[in-house]
C-alpha cells in the first residue's frame, strides 16, 4: 500500500475479522509519507499474523514490484490479494479457500465486488463470470477486469512457477499474470 492511511484500518480489520483465521497477513508499505506506517506498526504489535515489510531507505517502487516482493516473502500455500483501500466481506477467505481446495485443477479464482464510495456507501455491484470457459475467453480478449485483481486467491507455487508479476507492466500486470497461469 502507498499513502492509504484514511482507509487502511478498515481494510486491515476486514482481513483480521475473517471467519477463516489460519493465515499470515503480509503488508508492504511502498514508501508512504502520510503516517500509514504508524497504523501498520500498531497492527503488527497487536496481531501475530501480521508481518509488515518495508524497504531499506524507503522509496516508492510501485505496485508490480511490491507484489513480487510480497510473493517472495509469502509462506502460505495460497496467496490472497487486496489493496489498502478495499474491504473484504467476513467470509471471503473461507469461501475462496474452500473453492480452491475443492478443485485441484483450479489455480486462481476471484469474485465480484460491491462498489462503494469514500464514505462506504454502496454505489453498485460488479459481478464476474463464474464459468472457467467464459473467464478464459474474456481474458484472451484482453479483459483483465473479468477476474478482479484485489479479489484474487491463487496457489502460491503456481504464481512463482510462472515467474510472478512481470515488472515491465505498471498496469495490466494482473492480466499478464492470468494469461501465463
Amino acid at each position: 500500500m502507498y499513502n492509504g492511511r484514511d482507509y487502511l484500518a478498515e481494510a486491515i480489520d476486514s482481513i483480521l475479522g475473517q471467519t477463516f483465521t489460519d493465515f499470515e497477513f503480509l503488508m508492504l508499505d511502498d514508501g508512504s509519507s502520510d503516517g500509514s506506517d504508524e497504523v501498520l506498526d500498531e497492527y503488527e504489535r497487536r496481531d501475530p499474523r501480521v508481518r509488515i515489510l518495508r524497504r531499506p531507505g524507503g522509496g516508492n517502487r510501485g505496485l508490480t514490484a511490491s507484489l513480487n516482493e510480497l510473493l517472495a516473502e509469502a509462506r502460505g500455500r495460497l496467496t490472497a490479494r487486496m489493496d489498502g483501500d478495499d474491504i473484504c466481506l467476513p467470509n471471503r477467505l473461507e469461501r475462496q479457500v474452500g473453492e480452491l481446495d475443492a478443485d485441484e485443477e483450479c489455480t486462481c479464482l476471484g469474485s465480484g465486488v460491491i462498489l462503494i464510495d469514500s464514505t462506504g456507501r454502496e454505489t453498485g455491484i460488479d459481478e464476474i463470470p463464474l464459468l472457467h470457459e467464459r473467464i478464459s475467453k474474456q481474458l484472451m480478449q484482453g479483459r483483465g477486469g473479468v477476474l478482479r485483481h484485489p479479489t484474487m486467491l491463487a496457489r502460491t507455487q503456481g504464481l512463482r512457477d510462472v515467474g510472478g508479476y512481470d515488472e515491465r507492466y505498471r498496469t495490466a500486470q494482473d492480466l499478464d499474470l492470468y494469461l501465463r497461469q
